[in-house]
């Protein structure tokens, strides 16, 4: 028996079993989920995906955690860690916010946003800042009152 060849065919079908199962995961997503992932994460993997009550979780391998709501917008966009694409909060940000990251050097270094009707808040390395949609306000986290 030829073991290597043997052992060959077994890394070819483990091979295409993993990389068809990413394949697969995203496939389970409607097609804007779709389009918005290969958009702006082209060259990852989706992990898994779970269909929960109000919407989406995505899970990229080694990556963002993306959440979308049953209309499917993006609700939450975790990087866990890595950074979150400059492409997707030029096209995802309203202007002022994007212009005033931009305008602050804070542009690769931005690990989560969150929105929902009233705020969008954008996670930073230290730090977080809210953007008011109503009001296009921006506002930094208020320090806690001390009693001295």
């Amino acid at each position: 028996m030829d073991y290597r060849r043997l052992f060959m065919a077994f890394a070819a079908l483990v091979f295409l079993s993993v990389t068809s199962c990413g394949d697969s995961e995203l496939d389970e997503l409607p097609s804007r989920i779709q389009n918005f992932i290969t958009t702006y994460y082209p060259n990852a993997s989706v992990e898994s995906v779970s269909d929960i009550s109000s919407g989406y979780v995505a899970r990229i391998r080694n990556g963002a955690t993306l959440t979308f709501d049953s209309e499917s917008n993006w609700v939450d966009i975790n990087g866990n860690g890595e950074l979150i694409p400059s492409v997707l909060l030029y096209d995802q940000l309203p202007t002022k916010l994007y212009e005033y990251l931009l305008t602050m050097e804070k542009l690769n270094g931005v690990y989560r946003l969150q929105r929902n009707d009233k705020e969008i808040i954008v996670t930073l390395h230290d730090t977080y800042l809210t953007y008011d949609r109503a009001t296009e306000t921006i506002r930094y986290p208020s320090a806690p009152s001390t009693v001295v």
